[in-house]
């Protein structure tokens, strides 16, 4: 069976609090910006996800919120994942054997340097996720369960600096 796995990293985030948790730090003007334009690219060229799956860190799960509204879904349609923060990709790679396996096609949004590596062990290519970065994978497997190494064919990957309205 063919899925999709979609990989997002979480907009543009502010530094502007110094004494504020990494994990509350909210998007900043540009991810503000940034987040819904690209929402709304993918929203007309993707089908809707039967899951979106983030971590629950503020950004990744603002992010996340600007993708679902432009699907037609409510917030409520998030999983939140934790062992999505900070994750090194054997966690990823945990949190998505856990997809449920009616799930064809599963939006996941959360952080780097993990997000980077996991394109990379899915795929074999060194891809450099920046904020808001999108990659699809399209991966020929019967369960979530038997994702791996090299596995997932490169669809495509998007970022903001690649739309002239986000310059």
């Amino acid at each position: 069976m063919k899925r999709t796995l979609i990989i997002v990293r979480h907009a543009k985030s502010s530094w502007q609090d110094a004494e504020m948790k990494d994990y509350d730090r909210p998007l900043n003007d540009r991810g503000m910006r940034d987040a819904p334009i690209m929402a709304d690219i993918m929203a007309k060229q993707e089908d809707k996800p039967d899951r979106i799956v983030s971590s629950g860190a503020k950004r990744a799960l603002t992010t996340a919120g600007h993708y679902a509204k432009a699907f037609g879904l409510d917030d409520s349609s998030i999983k939140v994942d934790d062992r999505i923060y900070e994750a090194a990709v054997s966690d990823l790679i945990a949190v998505i054997n856990d997809f449920d396996d009616v799930w064809g096609k599963v939006i996941l949004f959360g952080h780097n340097p993990g997000f980077s590596y996991l394109v990379q062990y899915l795929s074999g290519q060194m891809i450099q996720m920046p904020t808001n970065g999108v990659v699809r994978f399209d991966i020929d497997i019967d369960s979530w369960k038997h994702i791996g190494t090299n596995c997932a064919e490169l669809k495509y990957h998007d970022f903001p600096k690649k739309h002239s309205e986000l310059l």
